[in-house]
């Protein structure tokens, strides 16, 4: 969703009404970010509760999910030098990023 070209088009609209009034920007960052990343750190916090993983501060864990997940690859999209990726890319980009992320903070419970 993230890298679609809906996204990459709204992106590229939220950074040149950056310079005049930001709402743009603002509007996407309430209507994506804000609302997906609270249900990351709250799923998180129920895999911690639960011995899955285990981590100090949830908010960092989410940020490095989703740096894992997304990287640069949005920004990379938004000034044309990635093209959209396909099904199975995406596909091995999530399941590689969740690999690493476990690895990282794995918990007692296997």
């Amino acid at each position: 969703m993230l890298l679609s070209p809906r996204a990459v088009a709204l992106n590229r609209a939220a950074a040149a009404d950056a310079e005049v009034s930001g709402e743009l920007g603002q509007a996407l960052a309430e209507a994506g970010r804000d609302r997906v990343f609270p249900l990351l750190v709250q799923l998180l916090e129920k895999l911690k509760a639960e011995d899955y993983l285990a981590f100090d501060h949830v908010g960092e864990a989410a940020e490095l999910y989703v740096a894992l997940l997304v990287g640069d690859m949005q920004i990379r999209r938004v000034t044309g030098v990635l093209a959209e990726p396909s099904a199975e890319d995406v596909q091995r980009r999530s399941r590689r990023a969740a690999e690493r992320f476990i690895g990282i903070y794995a918990g007692k419970v296997r």
